[in-house]
């Protein structure tokens, strides 16, 4: 094999293992800020670290974020696997009053299935934020970016949702 090959190989081994460092504290430091605390819902499994039931997500997508954003805290929330997903696929958004909103078809899901309405209906998610004492609320430019690239939003009747 030719030098050059193995210095590109190994130059994105490098570049690969710093990514996964970054991601690692970027993790790190969001579960550490909101004190290992699903946001939404309250759900705390303290005693349960590393098992995956509390993730670490970004607001502004790692794709769509550049390299500061994508290891910036104030970028993330923690989250149950759940309310991650849901998050992250535009069901759920935080307004910069910290306030969480449904999507129309959550909404509607809620109103016609009991398991919906068990993970996102009233009693089940937060009005607002669930944020421990001491952490620090996500940085709002994260989430008008969320508000307005992820969330999802219906046409219902000509009249956007």
């Amino acid at each position: 094999m030719p030098d050059s090959f193995l210095r590109t190989t190994e130059t994105s081994r490098i570049v690969e293992q710093r990514v996964r460092m970054g991601q690692h504290r970027f993790a790190r430091q969001v579960l550490e800020n909101f004190g290992h605390t699903c946001v939404f819902c309250g759900f705390a499994p303290r005693h349960l670290h590393g098992r995956g039931l509390m993730l670490a997500s970004h607001i502004k997508p790692w794709r769509d974020s550049d390299n500061r954003e994508r290891l910036d805290p104030a970028n993330g929330l923690a989250a149950c696997p759940v309310h991650d997903k849901a998050f992250d696929s535009g069901l759920l958004m935080v307004n910069g009053g910290l306030r969480i909103h449904r999507s129309a078809s959550l909404v509607q899901s809620i109103g016609s299935d009991e398991r919906s309405s068990d993970y996102f209906g009233e009693g089940s998610l937060a009005h607002s934020l669930i944020l421990v004492e001491g952490a620090l609320p996500p940085n709002g430019r994260y989430l008008d970016y969320h508000r307005e690239h992820v969330f999802e939003r219906h046409v219902v009747s000509g009249v956007s949702v």
